[in-house]
């Protein structure tokens, strides 16, 4: 017997109230690392405590970075390493709360983590961040938010899941093209992937290897953050193309598929033509029996 609408709703209203319920926790773990942070901070930093805030766009995100080097500069030897250790914290927990909660602004952050952590640090962490906060955005979905979604993303639900039935034999390439070249917005993906069967392995490494190509980019803007005008500096022609082309070779063996299955296959395509005739002939004889 199916739920009565009210009931539905009611299931709903308290899968809402479970997200909020973790929203907040991880809020107050934001909110209290980014307070000790600035608390460590105020002490060394004079004039640039205004600048103490996430970044809205890449004038701030400039702003930020020259408080912080110059207050990491201005430190007493010994207290350096504790406001390093404070400021990755905060960083961190910023991170992962806006990837859990599909919370727009990771390319401004990774730009960020690039000019603070040096490119090859700063992408490095910043993959390992995006599978947490991604993590928890799966473990969200799959237990409180399948009638949420199916609520609000019904239709488009549905077409990932046709997608993802129809590319099953070759998943994980796929989810990776995906993730090079997001013709499915990443927030999307993120949240369906528990509903639509997604196993958690093949999400995970898709996430950690397809967003490699864009996290590095974004990255790489970090350490030319103070030449930036504008976030589409990032994604000039030259990198866009670049993501198109790793996302086509990502898909070539789900393109592929058809022909690598016929040649790799030890049955023949067609079936000989003189078992054709000796299974017609076997189909007459029984029916003139049974005459």
């Amino acid at each position: 017997m199916a739920p009565s609408p009210k009931a539905r709703k009611r299931v709903i209203g308290l899968d809402i109230c479970a997200i909020l319920v973790c929203a907040s926790l991880c809020l107050a773990v934001v909110v209290a690392c980014a307070t000790k942070a600035a608390s460590a901070l105020v002490v060394v930093m004079q004039d640039d405590v205004g600048d103490l805030r996430v970044p809205a766009d890449i004038a701030q995100a400039q702003q930020l970075h020259a408080a912080l080097k110059r207050a990491l500069a201005s430190a007493p030897e010994d207290a350096r390493s504790n406001l390093w250790l404070w400021i990755t914290l905060a960083f961190s927990s910023i991170y992962v709360f806006k990837q859990g909660f599909s919370i727009p602004g990771s390319v401004l952050l990774n730009v960020f983590a690039g000019a603070m952590f040096g490119v090859a640090r700063g992408f490095a962490f910043i993959c390992f961040l995006t599978a947490c906060g991604t993590s928890i955005c799966y473990a969200l979905s799959h237990n409180f938010g399948r009638r949420l979604a199916l609520r609000l993303f019904g239709d488009r639900v549905e077409r990932v899941r046709s997608a993802i039935r129809s590319h099953r034999s070759n998943l994980l390439f796929y989810l990776i093209a995906l993730r090079f070249f997001p013709l499915t917005p990443n927030f999307l993906l993120n949240l369906v992937s528990p509903i639509v069967g997604i196993p958690f392995f093949h999400f995970i490494i898709s996430v950690l290897v397809g967003l490699m190509p864009y996290n590095f980019i974004t990255a790489k803007a970090g350490g030319v953050l103070g030449n930036l005008n504008d976030l589409n500096e990032v994604f000039d022609m030259r990198n866009v193309l670049q993501l198109a082309v790793l996302a086509g070779l990502a898909l070539l063996p789900t393109l592929c598929r058809s022909k690598l299955q016929k040649y790799a296959s030890l049955e023949p395509s067609e079936p000989p033509r003189e078992s054709i005739a000796s299974s017609t002939r076997g189909a007459a004889a029984r029916r003139k029996r049974v005459d």
